[in-house]
């Protein structure tokens, strides 16, 4: 799969390394803010509830389905709950799109469908979806390098 963007809280070298706020935001995100780039490692006290979704976008919809998934993501990692929003697309079908959504917590993912940036999605995508499968899972290991 090709990577089309990726957005994951707390993951600013800058404001990782900066003072006070950065120390605190790297904690919150689970990082050691005194690590080293691509040397941290984040343990984490409960299972983490992960949305892996498979998407088929309508022929000939795939730029304006992006461009509303890429606003959602981006707004959804400044959600509290929300640790990580992945977005990729199949180097064998261009029109499917897989995305992998790392909560807290099933409360915060819900909080998420709440949302405004998620309900305009929901609305701005609603025919531009063919096929949506949802997997719920349970985080068993989160390994990460280099956050």
């Amino acid at each position: 799969m090709r990577i089309i963007f990726i957005a994951r809280r707390g993951t600013d070298d800058d404001e990782i390394n900066r003072g006070h706020h950065g120390r605190h935001r790297a904690r919150r995100c689970g990082v050691d803010p005194s690590a080293k780039r691509g040397h941290e490692a984040a343990a984490q006290s409960a299972p983490l509830h992960i949305h892996a979704i498979d998407i088929d976008v309508v022929p000939g919809q795939i730029d304006n389905y992006l461009a509303a998934l890429k606003e959602n993501g981006a707004a959804s990692v400044r959600e509290p709950g929300c640790r990580e929003f992945d977005i990729t697309v199949s180097q064998k079908d261009p029109n499917h799109v897989f995305i992998l959504e790392v909560y807290d917590s099933a409360d915060a993912a819900q909080a998420h469908r709440e949302t405004e940036h998620f309900k305009k999605y929901a609305a701005t995508t609603k025919d531009m979806v063919a096929k949506r499968e949802l997997k719920p899972l349970t985080s068993v290991a989160m390994n990460i390098k280099g956050m």
